[in-house]
């Protein structure tokens, strides 16, 4: 009868021991949910974010366009661009190669004009 008191009695702390350790880590998943939560960006402010970036990107963009023109006019030029069917054009002139031929692309050397 001793023998099972002193049993029931061990199982009864071991029974204590791990709610005690269920309970602490309980308290440390959820201060580390809390966390995650916190460090986390919200998806509204991320996409503010990349949205203010990309607005500064095309500031910066423009503002380098103008430079480029202002300096092309001061040597008395001007930027007339191509039409957007043009602007592909040098990519699809390939050598036998496989390689882009920049020499015969229509940007840069006209054979026939030549």
């Amino acid at each position: 009868m001793a023998f099972m008191t002193r049993k029931l009695w061990d199982l009864e702390q071991q029974v204590k021991a791990q709610t005690d350790e269920i309970l602490s880590k309980d308290q440390k998943i959820a201060a580390l949910e809390d966390l995650v939560q916190t460090l986390r960006p919200h998806p509204a402010e991320a996409t503010l974010q990349r949205q203010e970036e990309l607005e500064t990107m095309c500031v910066q963009l423009q503002r380098q366009v103008r430079e480029m023109e202002r300096f092309l006019s001061d040597y008395g030029l001007q930027w007339v661009g191509e039409p957007m069917d043009q602007e592909d054009s040098e990519s699809k002139t390939v050598s036998e190669h496989g390689e882009r031929d920049w020499m015969t692309a229509k940007k840069f050397w006209k054979p026939g004009d030549s």
